[in-house]
């Protein structure tokens, strides 16, 4: 019997162009900004080697910029002597332009209040040209973002101008095929990696905004005097031209601590503009200017205040990166079952290739189970995550006075598949407390005609179980293409009792046996067909979820010489 091997054919002049053009188009735009940028840092670096210089400041304030992105900025004049002569200079910092958290403006007025001595960084090329801080070199890491652009438009012109191969025929294309697997399973594991890590970069980025509330338990409330109250408009302009407009609450307000007066604008944990003026016009009027509120200071860090310390719906933004990262994990996980070898594929390999193991096959249900319950929480954390952008509309719409029907009407079965995943997730959760039943395979692959044996050994509460049942179950799927639309189809042909089982001791431990028939079909692999061999347990319990686990076994053709009734 003869192997097939698919061949790939070339890419076509026009394909190449194609993706030449495209592959460049990430490429120079990923050049240019990476040239952009590390222009930028390498500035930075050459500005560690400036003089360090004695300095004193002559004045230094805080400054409203505007109703902008960066409201708030530190305003600093500061003279110098170099080579004999006295200078003056306003650079804080290489890049600044200010911010929208007022603590960091007023940490610099304290840093550098008005006829403090102070240190400063002068060009010795041109003293005229001094810094009062040096930016931290942790900016360069912004370099990386656009080489991103860069490797993935290398990428796609190789591609397109890799040459075309075919795949070795006859006994070495089992070797040739597992390489390639190999290969792709390592590439989409180091993706997941990555992805990973940029996910887990941005939970660590949000952390202080989640550890927030719990430290602030312990702060102190201080009456506090609204300086300032504005509510600042952003806009931004999309890809297609259109402009998008979100607000945000600005309220400055002064406290005193130990004598001393404070500053600071934060409000929650979590900061940001967002659509709807309604809610931060509302929070505008509550606290006008003069108006006084409770605050809560940090007795550590007087700098330090919130208004509202405790958890709100913003903190739900925090479900993305989490739910990123453990997708990422899952899909780790998956990618060596997704890029698994096939022991043959197309067709069964010729007599004596077949790889078999005559040896016990060990199944074991405890990763099983923890990776389902993983998967449905990935589920409901992305489906819930999503759908509450959209419930807080809602929500915000009742308590406005002014409910949005049609809203909630089109949300409302949404909102049910949510609270469904996350029943299905506790459900998942309560099943893991279920006892485990361990299968020992023998033969580890079995042949058609041949003789199965499998083992089980019941850990945990098997008291609890009512009955146990294994089963040996074929099953045969196909993918029909019509148009562009694709179907699959999935039946049972075959199932196979292996026991059935009410007794506690038979449901502990026990053995069991069956010839598998030789009419029917080993496993198989190929492009829109696949058979494949399933062992399952059921395990009934009484008001709790069922024990149930299945695994896949591979069942390997019937012996050269033996009639094969599927082969034509």
């Amino acid at each position: 019997m003869k192997l097939r091997v698919a061949r790939r054919a070339g890419g076509g002049c026009a394909v190449r162009t194609m993706g030449t053009v495209f592959g460049l188009v990430f490429l120079l735009a990923g050049l240019f900004f990476t040239g952009f940028m590390g222009r930028e840092v390498w500035r930075d670096i050459e500005a560690r080697g400036w003089t360090r210089t004695p300095c004193r400041v002559v004045s230094s304030f805080a400054a409203l910029n505007g109703p902008d992105e960066r409201p708030y900025s530190f305003r600093v004049r500061y003279r110098y002597r170099f080579g004999g002569r006295e200078y003056a200079s306003s650079v804080m910092r290489r890049g600044y332009t200010g911010g929208s958290d007022f603590r960091k403006v007023q940490l610099l007025l304290l840093r550098y209040p008005t006829g403090a001595r102070a240190t400063c960084w002068v060009n010795p090329e041109n003293p005229s040209q001094a810094v009062l801080e040096q930016r931290s070199l942790l900016f360069g890491l912004i370099v990386l973002f656009p080489l991103l652009f860069v490797a993935v438009g290398a990428g796609i012109i190789a591609l397109a101008w890799r040459k075309s191969a075919t795949g070795p025929a006859g006994p070495e294309a089992l070797a040739h095929a597992s390489g390639t697997v190999q290969k792709a399973r390592k590439a989409a594991r180091i993706f997941c990696l990555v992805f990973g890590v940029i996910a887990l970069g941005g939970a660590a980025a949000m952390l202080p905004w989640m550890t927030g509330p719990l430290r602030a338990r312990m702060w102190k409330p201080v009456t506090a005097r609204v300086i300032a109250s504005n509510i600042r408009r952003h806009e931004s302009t999309n890809n297609d031209g259109r402009r998008s407009v979100t607000w945000n609450a600005d309220i400055l307000y002064e406290y005193e601590v130990g004598g001393h007066r404070y500053r600071s604008n934060r409000w929650g944990w979590v900061t940001g503009s967002s659509s709807g003026s309604t809610s931060k016009r509302k929070l505008v009027r509550r606290h006008p200017r003069g108006s006084t509120l409770t605050v809560w200071v940090d007795p550590g860090d007087p700098t330090r205040a919130v208004a509202v310390r405790g958890y709100t719906l913003g903190h739900l933004l925090f479900l993305i990166p989490l739910a990123a990262a453990l997708g990422a994990g899952l899909l780790y996980r998956l990618s060596g079952r997704a890029f698994a070898s096939k022991p043959y594929e197309g067709a069964a390999p010729p007599a004596g290739e077949e790889r078999r193991t005559e040896g016990p096959l060990v199944l074991t249900p405890g990763r099983s189970r923890i990776w389902k319950v993983v998967g449905i929480l990935l589920f409901t954390l992305i489906w819930n995550g999503i759908i509450s952008v959209f419930l807080w509309q809602v929500v915000q719409g009742f308590r406005a006075g002014r409910p949005d029907w049609f809203l909630t009407l089109f949300m409302a079965p949404f909102v049910l598949v949510g609270l469904f995943c996350a029943g299905l997730f506790v459900y998942a959760v309560l099943g893991l407390a279920n006892p485990a039943t361990t299968l020992t395979v023998t033969p580890g692959t079995p042949r058609l005609g041949g003789r199965i044996r499998v083992a089980w050994r019941t850990r945990g509460a098997a008291g609890r179980l009512q009955r146990l049942r294994l089963v040996l179950e074929g099953s045969e799927s196909a993918t029909y293409r019509r148009g562009n639309n694709s179907r699959t189809d999935t039946r049972v042909f075959a199932v196979f009792p292996l026991a059935d089982l009410s007794q506690r001791l038979e449901m502990v431990a026990g053995e069991a046996s069956l010839e598998i028939p030789q009419d029917t079909m080993h496993t198989f692999h190929a492009a829109s067909n696949k058979i494949l061999w399933q062992l399952k347990v059921e395990g009934e319990v009484r008001h709790w979820p069922d024990a149930s686990d299945s695994w896949e076994i591979e069942v390997t053709p019937a012996p050269a010489g033996e009639e094969d009734p599927w082969e034509s």
